[in-house]
């Protein structure tokens, strides 16, 4: 039988061997190994180039908007990375410009906007992604300020406001996507 289960990673965890004084950073490794939920991003130098590139932005233009559609679109094509994930990295890269878009802060954008289906929209298309998260965005950023709400805080504001009103996160069934199997409600 053969072990091919993250076969690269599992040879990068294999050769760390006993004598190593494992890092946090070794830990993170082996918790995304066991959760089998470790990025394998394309061209990680550009990637880390753009995404990093990010944080010099202090508003939402064109230029950065573009900006952050290449990120996007580099991240949400990586197995095991979805709108959820790629909008957590991006809130920690640049909190003022981006925040998580999550089950929770999604239902109170929609409720905001008084719309009765409030179910968070599971897409497989890159660009409806990517086009869904700006247009959350702004939805956001208008909740936030009517409520008195610094952006930066809105994801966790409104996060909490959700529990508060008693919500239970949507259990769905786990899908297949590019032969991966993944549950949304782990991203």
């Amino acid at each position: 039988l053969a072990y091919d289960y993250e076969i690269d990673l599992t040879r990068k965890l294999d050769e760390l061997g006993v004598n190593h004084d494992f890092t946090l950073l070794d830990i993170y490794k082996i918790t995304l190994w066991k959760l089998n939920r470790f990025p394998y991003i394309e061209d990680i130098g550009n990637f880390m180039q753009k995404f990093n590139d990010l944080a010099s932005y202090s508003t939402l233009t064109p230029e950065a908007e573009e900006a952050t559609k290449d990120v996007l679109k580099l991240l949400l094509s990586t197995k095991g990375i979805r709108l959820p994930m790629a909008s957590t990295y991006l809130r920690f890269r640049n909190p003022d410009l981006f925040q998580i878009m999550d089950q929770r802060v999604w239902r109170i954008v929609q409720q905001y906007l008084g719309k009765t289906d409030t179910d968070y929209p599971y897409l497989d298309d890159v660009d409806s992604q990517i086009d869904k998260y700006f247009n959350y965005l702004k939805d956001l950023r208008k909740l936030a300020n009517e409520k008195n709400i610094q952006f930066r805080d809105a994801d966790r504001a409104f996060y909490e406001w959700d529990i508060k009103k008693g919500n239970k996160l949507k259990r769905t069934s786990s899908k297949t996507t590019n032969g991966v199997s993944r549950n949304p409600n782990k991203e």
